[in-house]
């Protein structure tokens, strides 16, 4: 439990410095953004769940096609991977893969 209150107040304070030092925002004002009153929509969520999974799970495959599936996410969020085509034929590659070798 103490883990949990521990990491709790870790990601407080880091969303709180990512927001103040403008470190993993989203800028786009995209319509899908539309639920939010701000311009800018910070991306780190999904990293602060990342961590833990990585650091409980033991197994190396496992991290590793976590890690990518974040990744694909995170590229697209940043508007590097763009193409839905290219992102999904990306997605079905990993999955196929983490089937076949699982």
């Amino acid at each position: 439990m103490i883990f949990f209150y521990t990491y709790l107040l870790l990601v407080t304070l880091l969303s709180l410095t990512f927001k103040k030092k403008g470190i993993f925002q989203n800028y786009s004002g995209d319509i899908h953004q539309s639920f939010s009153n701000k311009k800018n929509v910070p991306l780190a969520g999904g990293l602060f769940i990342l961590i833990p999974i990585i650091f409980f799970l033991n197994d190396y495959f496992i991290n590793c096609f976590i890690i990518l599936i974040y990744l694909i996410g995170f590229f697209s969020d940043r508007k590097i991977l763009i193409s839905p085509k290219k992102r999904f034929l990306i997605q079905f590659i990993l999955i196929l893969s983490f089937v076949v070798i699982f």
